[in-house]
């Protein structure tokens, strides 16, 4: 299922395009769930504060638009290229032995 509440046979339909924009979807919800959480901590941190906090002083990482932490790079053009060769030849070549018309049973 993972993040994007997908089955396989879903994700196996979806193009990539269409799963791009499904992870960007998902990626910019996530942004605001942790904006939303940085300026509720920062409002009720007010409270005993004398200086004003900010979103950008509770997750800076939210200010400068970079990737929260511990979230892993994103994947270069030749890894991606790599993993999608590994994966045609892992799945494929099941699906094709499967339905093969001179396998016939």
């Amino acid at each position: 299922m993972g993040e994007l509440a997908l089955r396989p046979w879903e994700f196996w339909e979806l193009t990539p395009a269409e799963l791009s924009v499904m992870l960007d979807g998902y990626n910019r919800r996530e942004r605001r769930a942790w904006e939303r959480t940085a300026w509720l901590a920062a409002n009720i941190m007010n409270v005993w504060t004398k200086r004003r906090l900010k979103i950008s002083d509770i997750a800076p990482w939210l200010a400068k638009g970079e990737r929260r932490p511990g979230e892993p790079p994103p994947m270069s053009k030749a890894e991606l290229e790599a993993m999608a060769r590994a994966n045609k030849a892992k799945f494929w070549t099941k699906i094709n032995d499967k339905f093969r018309p001179d396998k016939a049973e």
